[in-house]
């Protein structure tokens, strides 16, 4: 097994899709959330 370094969290997901749920946070709030999609594995 090779290690990797990653240089930021982004760098560290591979090659599995993420999604941003934008419907889930109200307008008002100063947050997002993002979903991994680990199925597409």
């Amino acid at each position: 097994m090779s290690l990797r370094v990653c240089y930021n969290v982004i760098d560290c997901i591979g090659n599995t899709p993420i999604i941003k749920l934008s419907r889930v946070v109200p307008e008002n709030v100063k947050a997002e959330i993002w979903a991994k999609l680990e199925f597409m594995n």
